[in-house]
């Protein structure tokens, strides 16, 4: 009979244990699922790719070579060569 009520006790804690368990990890992900939408919602829109109504205009009018070869030619790249000297030097410094 003693084993009978202990083991209806410890079923009894268990069960409590499980529950508790099943609580904590609903409100783990739920807080994490609301931390995510809210760090979402204060990103940048710059970040973000733009829609199809936000798309930029080409830079010329035409999908040929020479067309394409000319856009290349107007994108500002700055000054790659020092940033890549800038970045060997850091790596040899390791």
């Amino acid at each position: 009979m003693e084993s009978m009520q202990s083991n209806l006790s410890s079923s009894m804690v268990s069960s409590k244990n499980k529950r508790v368990v099943w609580v904590v990890a609903a409100v783990v992900i739920v807080a994490a699922v609301l931390g995510w939408w809210y760090m979402y919602r204060l990103a940048p829109t710059s970040d973000k790719a733009p829609t199809s109504g936000e798309m930029q205009e080409p830079l010329s009018g035409g999908d040929t070579t020479a067309d394409i070869g000319q856009d290349l030619e107007t994108v500002d790249l700055g000054n790659v060569d020092s940033e890549l000297d800038a970045l060997d030097q850091d790596i040899n410094q390791l």
